[in-house]
């Protein structure tokens, strides 16, 4: 396993992106990317302009409050963070789950059924959501319920 981790401070969005990609070469297995203080429209162009410089097979982006780096922590600042990794052996499977369909997950099998995975399956939840439109409290019981002792981890996206 190879990870790479950059922390971009800079103004622009061709700034950020040769940044964040800087000694980065060949093709990463998940890209995890976070963004903050920044308009949806240099959102749209950052992650663009990252998957024509880098080839990511699954890209996570989420906007938040702060970055945090290896050696920095920045607040109230655009500023953008990109954690790069290659997992040889690894099954990524992307997903995305909004409030309608979190209730239609009413038992163990319904979430087993959604994911594609099963418990035996040893998975681990690499989770970004927006609180304000899921409700984390069921979320959690429900994925607990279904995948028990499983690991979980992730963070809230934050910024609007």
């Amino acid at each position: 396993m190879e990870f790479i981790s950059r922390v971009s401070q800079s103004s622009t969005n061709d700034e950020i992106i040769r940044e964040l990609t800087l000694g980065s070469s060949g093709g990463f297995d998940l890209g995890v990317l976070f963004l903050s203080q920044m308009p949806k429209a240099d959102v749209q162009r950052i992650v663009q302009g990252l998957r024509k410089k880098v080839t990511i097979k699954n890209l996570l982006a989420c906007t938040c409050a702060g970055i945090i780096g290896s050696d920095v922590e920045l607040e109230y600042q655009p500023a953008a963070s990109l954690i790069l990794s290659r997992l040889p052996g690894v099954q990524i499977q992307p997903f995305f789950l909004n409030q309608s369909q979190l209730e239609a997950l009413k038992s163990s099998e319904d979430w087993h059924k959604y994911f594609e995975v099963y418990p035996n399956e040893k998975p681990i939840f690499l989770i970004l959501p927006d609180p304000f439109l899921l409700d984390m409290n069921s979320f959690l019981n429900g994925i607990n319920k279904a995948y028990s002792n499983c690991p979980i981890i992730g963070g809230l996206a934050s910024a609007s």
